[in-house]
């Protein structure tokens, strides 16, 4: 029987049990761990990778979406925007391609072959762009807009999407300011 108060003895050859942190690195030199064998080994820091910070990288775009109409299908989504029917499932969480089941709003996975329908010539319906500005203003405000909201932003920007989703934030943060100082 063991000690409560021991930790059980380590098997031999693992690395079970142990919690030690590193000791500091001498001077010109950082702590790496080998990808492959996941050992910690000492390199100059001349060697090491620099990590950066999420919170410094440049923001991403917002998502693409498209707004699933009666006449649309799975396949003619795939080739419209490029992506892949496994990509379009994985990102929507669908199990087959079946629109009845899928989302109002699906959300368009990014590559290297799927640009924006406008940039491929093919313009969104007024439709599509204001189930597209209802999704990006939850997205990036995590305010849900009604579709009427959403269409007068976009009447008041000429139905330019990227527009109306400024002129959203700008609303929505001047009226968060206006709570603080009240």
């Amino acid at each position: 029987m063991y000690n409560r108060a021991l930790p059980p003895p380590r098997q031999p050859g693992t690395y079970a049990g142990l919690s030690k942190p590193l000791p500091d690195p001498p001077k010109g030199q950082v702590w790496a761990q080998d990808a492959s064998s996941r050992e910690w080994k000492l390199v100059p820091t001349t060697t090491h990778q620099i990590i950066i910070d999420v919170d410094d990288a440049p923001p991403s775009p917002p998502p693409l979406c498209h707004a699933v109409l009666p006449t649309d299908t799975f396949g003619g989504i795939c080739l419209r925007y490029g992506v892949t029917p496994i990509a379009l499932r994985r990102a929507n969480k669908m199990l087959g391609d079946d629109l009845k089941l899928a989302p109002d709003v699906l959300v368009i996975p990014s590559n290297e072959k799927s640009a924006r329908p406008e940039a491929r010539g093919k313009s969104q319906t007024k439709e599509q762009k204001v189930a597209s500005l209802v999704f990006r203003a939850k997205l990036t405000t995590k305010v849900e807009l009604a579709k009427s909201e959403a269409r007068a932003y976009l009447e008041i920007a000429g139905w330019d999407a990227n527009a109306a989703i400024e002129a959203v934030e700008a609303d929505i943060a001047r009226s968060a300011e206006e709570t603080r100082s009240s």
